[in-house]
């Protein structure tokens, strides 16, 4: 195989509900020069057997969500990396080539975009827009759904392997002193079910408290399970 230009790393932990969606939305993408690789955390249902279905690489391993990316990093073959969660997908077939035009547009080394929800209903759209809003005027950090990022960067800057929640606002932080991060107005499409489940008001307040406290993630209550793949 000819060395990639994009390596798609996705963790998962029993994702076989949600990762056939994201990876027949890749597969369909006109963008055709990547790598996907599969970190999972010995999942029970069929997550790894439809990961090898659509050629990727998967890998096992234990732990949290951060410990997961910086496995799939380092088996990163391609010149820049997409850190994706399991419940993203592509709206249209031609949405990465749309994305990497921005970032070439403007020299970006790590960019992220905002999001809607694949789930439907009044009150998710008005969290979405609201989430959106706050992206803006705050000029936030990526979540760790969606972060594209330079692999000689990623390689130097490890995800927080003993946090279990705002990992991803942590390592944007410490990136962020390497080079800026751009955020392109094209929203992608990926699941609300951690907000759903934990509650809008509880996940918007951890959010605030992540972005507003961005590099002292440590120091916040880490009891919040979304990154615990244990």
């Amino acid at each position: 195989m000819t060395k990639p230009s994009l390596s798609i790393i996705c963790p998962t932990l029993n994702e076989e509900r949600f990762l056939a969606k994201l990876l027949w939305s890749i597969r369909q993408q006109t963008y055709k020069d990547l790598e996907i690789i599969v970190v999972d955390s010995y999942s029970k249902d069929l997550t790894s057997r439809v990961a090898k279905l659509f050629d990727c690489t998967v890998v096992q391993t234990e732990g949290r969500v951060s410990k997961a990316r910086n496995i799939g990093t380092e088996l990163a073959k391609g010149d820049y990396i997409l850190y994706l969660d399991a419940d993203v997908v592509f709206q249209r077939t031609t949405w990465l080539d749309e994305f990497l035009a921005l970032v070439e547009e403007k020299g970006a080394k790590c960019a992220w975009v905002p999001h809607s929800s694949v789930e439907y209903g009044s009150l998710l759209a008005v969290a979405c827009a609201f989430t959106h809003l706050y992206y803006v005027l705050k000029n936030t950090y990526p979540s760790g759904y969606f972060i594209y990022v330079d692999t000689d960067i990623a390689k130097q800057v490890k995800f927080d392997e003993t946090l279990n929640s705002g990992e991803a606002i942590d390592w944007a932080c410490r990136v962020n002193k390497l080079c800026g991060i751009w955020q392109f107005p094209l929203p992608i499409t990926t699941s609300m079910r951690r907000a759903i489940k934990y509650g809008y008001l509880s996940t918007a307040m951890k959010a605030v408290a992540w972005n507003d406290n961005e590099c002292e993630i440590k120091k916040l209550d880490q009891s919040y399970p979304v990154g615990d793949f244990k």
